[in-house]
């Protein structure tokens, strides 16, 4: 419910219009986003699940309150089972790309926004037990992300933001799988077109900065 909350107040803010302080053409803006999460689970024997994502990001106002820029993005993320803690799950992902920004200012000091981006990257994840089956899944894949957010000027230079990160997200992917036993070593090759959202997912808000340069 906070979630569609969160986002009906986005929507008709989105249709406010106002004369409150715009950021200026020529202006730079040099910030960035992360998010954490962590969640554990007890079923017979404890399960911790954590992952955290930083992503840096440079935009150039070529309109007042219109950003074009590109950004670069690193998570990781595991999991692992009390008394066991060879087994579970490691993930490494990179990817770079490039957005468009368009803020819309409705109070003093506040604006909403709208960004689109597309992104590519590539993931490694590694999962299993090294003295019985290890599995090494390697990722490339590529995708076109939109999302609101909501941004509060602190001060002329620095701004704070929160996003619904993701609200919907079109993707691609290219999977290859290793499968290690002590035995011998197996691949496979798989591939994936899909649509997803961040309503979906437990923590999809992204707390982000950004210092705004030049004008």
């Amino acid at each position: 419910m906070k979630k569609f909350t969160f986002l009906s107040i986005l929507i008709i803010l989105f249709s406010t219009t106002s004369v409150y302080s715009q950021i200026k053409k020529g202006s730079i803006l040099l910030g960035g986003g992360f998010n954490i999460s962590h969640s554990e689970e007890n079923q017979g024997s404890e399960s911790k699940t954590y992952s955290y994502i930083i992503s840096p990001s440079l935009g150039f106002a070529t309109k007042d309150n219109q950003i074009i820029g590109g950004n670069l993005s690193y998570s990781h993320s595991g999991n692992n089972i009390s008394g066991n803690p060879n087994s579970g799950v490691i993930s490494n992902n990179y990817s770079v790309g490039a957005f468009y920004r368009r803020y819309f200012p409705f109070a003093k000091n506040f604006y909403v926004f709208g960004e689109g981006n597309v992104n590519f990257g590539f993931g490694k994840s590694e999962q299993g037990d090294p003295m019985t089956n290890e599995f090494i899944l390697r990722s490339y894949y590529g995708g076109l992300n939109v999302y609101p957010g909501v941004t509060y000027e602190v001060g002329k230079r620095f701004h704070l933001e929160a996003a619904l990160s993701n609200l919907f997200n079109v993707f691609y992917g290219r999977n290859e799988m290793e499968t290690i036993t002590p035995t011998q070593t197996t691949k496979s090759t798989s591939k994936n077109l899909g649509i997803s959202s961040s309503l979906s997912r437990q923590n999809p808000i992204t707390i982000g900065f950004r210092f705004v340069l030049g004008k």
